[in-house]
């Protein structure tokens, strides 16, 4: 099971900006694959986030994602 719970910030904007990173590496996993998607976020917060905690939550949201559209369609 993924982990997706989210790392505490100091700050509303830090979580805003950490919020948007995920999503935007759960559409990357959903468009390219999960490598696409880390060389992606790699490349973008080098210094200012834990890329392995938005891995982590961006997997787990696309994994929801999946389930839900699996109940959706039966």
């Amino acid at each position: 099971m993924m982990n997706g719970q989210r790392p505490c910030f100091l700050s509303l904007a830090q979580a805003r900006e950490f919020e948007m990173l995920v999503d935007y590496a759960r559409r990357g996993i959903h468009a390219c694959g999960e490598d696409h998607a880390r060389g992606a976020i790699d490349a973008l917060v080098p210094l200012s986030h834990d890329v392995g905690a938005i891995m982590r939550c961006a997997k787990a949201d696309a994994l929801s994602d999946l389930r839900q559209l699996a109940m959706e369609a039966a």
